[in-house]
Formats: C-alpha cells, structure tokens, sequence
C-alpha cells in the first residue's frame, strides 16, 4: 500500500525519476530541444538528399520502384520498408524517387531525436546530450 501512495506522489511531482530512471515530467524545454534538433538533423539531410533516380545506385533505384508499386524486391524483400516507403509515397513532394529518399532522412532525424532524450535520460544534461545527438547526426559512419 506504501509503495502505491508513493508511485502515485512520483507521479503529481514534476521532473521526479522512477527507480529505473524513467524521467516522468521534464516540462516543455527537452521536447522543444529535441524538436530542433530533430529539424535541423532533418534540413541538412534533405539538403543532400538525392531528388530523383540516380545512375549511381542500382539498389536504391530498385527500392524507390519496389516502395511504389508494392513489388518485391531481391533477396530478402525489405518488407518494413517498403511498407513504409509507400507511405511516403503518399506525400505530395517531388517525384515518388524524392518521397522514397526522404524516407530513411525523416527516420534517421527522428533517431537523433530519439538519441538526444535517451541521452537525457541517462545524463540529465542538455548540453552534453545535444552535442552527443548532433556528432552521431553528423558523423561518417551514421
């Protein structure tokens, strides 16, 4: 019964921790960070992101036809992403080549995102988790 008031308490404080560290409230701040640098991981991708077709890869020319057309594509299939590929197929951008492509640069933003508030969590520190977000975003091997 003890333990039930006390969950009940953690959860009416803001910004309080559960044992496993969960934070429950942190306010409006960390989102609105996390938003940012969501958009900003999101503006430079989009930014080098290839437009249409391109000559230079086969498999990524395969998979923007597969996403639109529900088709199989070689070996494995890539059944989640061309799933959800054709979901962004449905957004009126560009071509369906440019749709596909802005697929795994939303996805890969939204990571950085997700990075930053784990990174929180673990750290409770803004400044060294957005700094840990943005170097993954930005780094060669990401």
């Amino acid at each position: 019964m003890q333990t039930k008031a006390r969950e009940i308490e953690m959860r009416r404080t803001p910004g309080t921790r559960w044992p496993c560290g969960i934070c429950i409230s942190r306010g409006w701040l960390d989102p609105a960070i996390a938003l940012a640098i969501f958009a900003l991981a999101l503006a430079a991708y989009n930014a080098t992101l290839t437009p249409s077709l391109s000559y230079q890869s086969a498999d990524g020319n395969e998979l923007a036809t597969v996403c639109y057309t529900l088709g199989l594509a070689h070996s494995t299939g890539y059944p989640l992403y061309t799933c959800f590929g054709k979901l962004f197929t449905f957004i009126p951008v560009g071509d369906i080549a440019h749709r596909t492509n802005l697929m795994p640069a939303v996805l890969g933003a939204a990571a950085v995102a997700l990075l930053y508030l784990i990174m929180l969590t673990i750290t409770n520190r803004r400044l060294p988790s957005a700094f840990t977000a943005l170097l993954f975003a930005f780094s060669d091997t990401f």
